[in-house]
């Protein structure tokens, strides 16, 4: 919650490959967080590697992610 503070920085909880796919894809998140007690280390390392090779589209989402800069 306190990266969410920093302006610019989206951060996004992701428990699974397409959630961290999509988080990067349709709010531009800069960051993810993993709960420890639910993603093992191979799921952990599939769920960055989604992120990371995930894009941001823009165009329909961008009005969402201004609305998230915009709240820091």
């Amino acid at each position: 919650m306190v990266a969410t503070k920093v302006k610019g920085m989206i951060a996004a909880e992701v428990s699974d490959e397409r959630s961290a796919y999509m988080t990067r894809g349709h709010n531009n998140a800069r960051m993810i967080t993993m709960g420890s007690e639910i993603v093992g280390d191979t799921l952990a390392k599939n769920v960055t590697k989604e992120f990371v090779n995930g894009h941001y589209d823009g165009g329909r989402h961008q009005v969402r992610v201004d609305m998230l800069n915009k709240m820091c």
